[in-house]
């Protein structure tokens, strides 16, 4: 460490500020302890040391600096990179032609026609209608006996579809009055 008594011509040449520091703490003042903060009013001493320690700062190396570039170019890259992945994988408006129809048509006779947004006439294809498959006997038997153990209504529809026979059957192991409709 450089001599700690008074600075130097040299020293003092364009750092009055400095000089005036060092001077300003040379005079006693009672000191107080607050956290995070620096005083001015340590010791001349102390103060020198500081600034001494700005007025000799070391200089960056170049393979310092050239390294920190090199980190910012990998790292800007690399976030590009990801943004780019992530925009390519996120589907456009203008990429893909809007599908759909805004207007369907069906005719009594099942005929359909469709428009799009422009009106124009849409080739389409027709519905294909959902029939729910036929119950067995053994099934619809089963479909009532379950409906009358929770205590609900039979649908109507069980009732017409099941054979006489089963159907009587099941009024005599229930005790009920089931009938048809037709």
């Amino acid at each position: 460490m450089k001599n700690v008594g008074r600075l130097s011509e040299t020293e003092m040449d364009g750092n009055a500020h400095g000089y005036g520091f060092v001077e300003a703490g040379s005079c006693p003042v009672m000191q107080r302890n607050v956290v995070c903060t620096s005083s001015l009013c340590n010791s001349k001493k102390y103060m020198k040391r500081r600034l001494l320690n700005l007025m000799t700062v070391k200089k960056t190396k170049k393979s310092m600096i050239m390294l920190s570039l090199v980190a910012t170019i990998v790292m800007l890259g690399s976030g590009g990179l990801a943004a780019y992945a992530a925009g390519s994988a996120m589907p456009t408006a203008g990429s893909k032609e809007l599908e759909g129809y805004n207007v369907t048509v069906t005719s009594p006779d099942g005929f359909v026609i469709s428009f799009d947004k422009d009106g124009n006439q849409v080739p389409t294809k027709p519905k294909e209608s959902f029939t729910p498959r036929k119950l067995t006997t053994y099934e619809i038997v089963d479909r009532i006996k379950k409906h009358i153990e929770k205590g609900l209504a039979v649908p109507q529809g069980y009732i017409e579809e099941l054979p006489q026979k089963n159907l009587d059957a099941i009024n005599k192991s229930y005790s009920l009055k089931l009938q048809k409709t037709k």
